[in-house]
């Protein structure tokens, strides 16, 4: 979930938590963890919306929009044979070639490869994603 998408779940858990809602509920409705639900229901009561606006955000931006994401997403459902590759497993270097296709951003190295890879993972449990040349 995007920093900005945080922004928006926490507005929604003020507008139950001003509704009668418990965190429970707000667990339930929005898919967001315990912890997060217990940490904005206690820091609501003090400081009301505002407590719950959120810091901008820190550090660098990403490299990928939303778009793109999207984009490198759809084409990892496709498979790595849809992509030439000759067998079913993604590797960290095909994820990375394909990243570096569809969204013509380079990959540097591993470490940037790994967001992607864990959104394979999400995406398609099932999957064997290994750390392995081709």
């Amino acid at each position: 979930m995007t920093w900005m998408r945080w922004g928006e779940q926490r507005m929604r858990a003020v507008d139950m938590f001003e509704t009668g809602c418990r965190q429970v509920d707000v667990v339930n409705a929005l898919g967001v963890t315990a912890q997060a639900a217990s940490r904005w229901y206690h820091a609501w009561p003090s400081g009301g919306r505002d407590a719950l606006v959120g810091a901008v955000r820190l550090g660098r931006r990403p490299r990928l929009s939303d778009e793109q994401i999207g984009q490198v997403e759809a084409a990892l459902l496709a498979g790595p044979k849809a992509h030439g590759f000759a067998t079913d497993m993604w590797t960290l270097a095909r994820v990375a070639d394909v990243i570096e296709r569809v969204t013509v951003v380079a990959v540097l190295g591993d470490a940037d490869v790994a967001g992607a890879a864990g959104a394979k993972a999400r995406l398609d449990p099932a999957t064997t994603l290994c750390d392995s040349v081709a």
